[in-house]
């Protein structure tokens, strides 16, 4: 223990070990801690003991008996500050299995992330009114509530996750998906669930649908003051639906759209290619509104709706394989066979081919529906608020570090408003 004292350069230091060198300021900086969350793997075979980690040890000098934190002379003579922290109740001694840093993911979600998400405009409430004496009790209270009502105060704005067809939100996918953006982005979200799920994706008519979503977006008090919405491949339909046809509802802000067939597809099963789009455009009953594309029914509202967008993403991949059908360009039909093909996959983008045609296929600029401006589309993208983004992958299967670069970025939007 001597040498150890005497040669070791930094963790003597770092743990005030030196009698004659103990630094109060180190254990004044260490006790400011809001929290210490010290987390021990229960397999680990790289850190010995691995009780290190809750800052116990042996006796000096010995290999037995190992010591809890809480019996070394680190702890008991609170050489850092570590008893002054536990005692407060700001320490949290954690066990987590696995080898050394194998932390499962709802490990993470439950001892980490918490402590990722603290308010600093709450603390600073809480410390001034619990700071003054006494005897000045009336003048904490009108500082407090001075803070709490006058100072601009930022919110994340919430999201919805709208899942695509032969899904539901209990899906461990889904689930999954929402809880990963949930800790990227440290915004409330929520996947918006439309009568039974998975059925009711394949079966329930697309404007039931919207129309259920916006009644329970209208009902959500969390999205009151405006949303983002995060949408997989058929959930795009209910996404848009959502923004251009749903009354008295609160603004979304950024939308973005993953695999979406926003022009239809051109190919599914035991269908024609190229149908007649006169027949299209009578009996389709849906995306022809959505899209805005029946000349002599055309809604300024959708477009001004679609046109209030903050941003305006729109996904696909380079290879993009879907589980089951979308709305046809063809007709509103569908197909449940595993693994076909959106064609094209351009359609993410709102890209399609002529009227009636398979060739030359156009890219979104070029498209009607683009230079007509006919959803405002033309307009947003002109006004630099759409993304076109390609990513590898089959449909659907978009890396982390996609999600993280491309979608994240706008979920940490803030509401700002005097509180």
């Amino acid at each position: 223990m001597s040498k150890y004292l005497e040669h070791s350069k930094y963790l003597p230091k770092l743990n005030n070990e030196r009698p004659n060198e103990r630094n109060s300021i180190y254990k004044e900086r260490f006790t400011s801690l809001h929290n210490l969350i010290l987390v021990m793997f229960q397999g680990d075979k790289v850190v010995m003991p691995k009780e290190s980690c809750w800052f116990g040890y042996y006796p000096d000098g010995a290999t037995t008996p190992l010591l809890p934190p809480q019996q070394t002379k680190l702890y008991t003579e609170d050489w850092i500050g570590l008893k002054t922290l536990d005692a407060a109740g700001k320490v949290k001694f954690v066990g987590v299995p696995g080898e050394h840093l194998q932390m499962a993911h709802d490990d993470v979600v439950k001892h980490v992330v918490p402590y990722l998400q603290n308010n600093p405009t709450l603390a600073i409430v809480i410390s001034l009114s619990s700071s003054m004496d006494k005897s000045f009790k009336r003048s904490a209270i009108f500082v407090t509530f001075t803070i709490f009502f006058f100072t601009p105060v930022s919110i994340s704005v919430p999201f919805i996750h709208l899942h695509g067809i032969n899904d539901q939100c209990s899906s461990v996918e889904a689930r999954s998906f929402t809880q990963l953006l949930r800790n990227l982005s440290s915004s409330p979200g929520y996947c918006l669930e439309i009568g039974n799920g998975e059925k009711d994706s394949m079966y329930m008519p697309l404007m039931q649908q919207a129309s259920i979503a916006c009644e329970k977006v209208k009902q959500m008090k969390e999205l009151s003051q405006g949303y983002n919405i995060v949408a997989q491949s058929q959930g795009n339909m209910v996404a848009r639906g959502l923004i251009e046809f749903c009354d008295d509802a609160p603004p979304v802000l950024n939308y973005v759209s993953l695999g979406g067939p926003h022009a239809g597809i051109s190919i599914i099963p035991k269908c024609p290619a190229g149908a007649e789009i006169s027949e299209y455009m009578e009996h389709s009953k849906f995306l022809p509104k959505l899209n805005n594309e029946r000349p002599n029914e055309r809604n300024s509202t959708y477009k001004e709706r679609f046109t209030s967008l903050l941003v305006f993403m729109g996904f696909t991949g380079f290879t993009d394989l879907v589980r089951s059908s979308w709305v046809s360009q063809a007709s509103q039909t569908w197909s449940f066979e595993g693994d076909t093909i959106v064609v094209p996959r351009e359609t993410c983008w709102f890209g399609f081919y002529p009227e009636g045609a398979t060739a030359p296929l156009l890219p979104p600029q070029k498209t009607k529906l683009y230079t007509e401006d006919w959803i405002g589309l033309k307009t947003l993208d002109d006004a630099g608020k759409v993304k076109f983004v390609g990513v590898p992958g089959d449909h659907l299967e978009m890396a982390h570090d996609d999600v993280v670069k491309y979608v994240v970025p706008y979920l940490q939007n803030q509401l700002a408003f005097s509180s």
